[in-house]
């Protein structure tokens, strides 16, 4: 017997659907400027943010899919900007920039199918959280005593996934 739906945040960056578990979703966050971090390894992290108090890496999805990196349908036509989608990555918080957020759908396991969401509407690409943002991106800042934001409360400024940007 197949059990319940489980929820997906979908969303587009360079024009492909992509949806992640909703329960990694911690925050959803108009993007404003980032602060850069000199030196960082890795050319995916975009900068850091801050959230309550609390600071995290925002990585770029269009580096990490090796998706085009050509910003110019960043705001959408209908005036919606960008969002930094903010997930829970182990014990730590990581954010990304996706170029329109869309909806939380609930998905059954039938509807996944070769790491992609199918049922309602366009498929989805499936991201895996843990795979996208590995530990090597973000060993900069996942140090004992760093300022990156642990686990261990919830953002003061919390936005639930079901309540999205419009």
């Amino acid at each position: 017997m197949e059990s319940g739906p489980k929820p997906y945040l979908t969303f587009r960056v360079a024009g492909k659907n992509f949806a992640i578990e909703a329960c990694r979703v911690r925050a959803i966050v108009p993007v404003e400027e980032l602060t850069p971090f000199p030196g960082m390894g890795s050319s995916a992290v975009l900068g850091i943010a801050s959230l309550g108090g609390r600071t995290f890496a925002v990585l770029d999805l269009r580096v990490k899919l090796d998706l085009p990196q050509d910003r110019s349908g960043s705001r959408m036509s209908d005036g919606i900007a960008p969002h930094i989608v903010v997930v829970s990555v182990r014990e730590h918080l990581a954010g990304f920039i996706a170029d329109r957020v869309s909806d939380v759908h609930a998905y059954y396991a039938r509807d996944l199918r070769g790491g992609w969401l199918r049922g309602l509407g366009r498929p989805r690409r499936l991201l895996d959280v843990e795979k996208i943002i590995r530990h090597t991106d973000l060993v900069e800042f996942w140090q004992p005593g760093s300022r990156m934001a642990p686990m261990d409360q919830p953002l003061a400024t919390e936005t639930a996934p079901a309540a999205l940007p419009r």
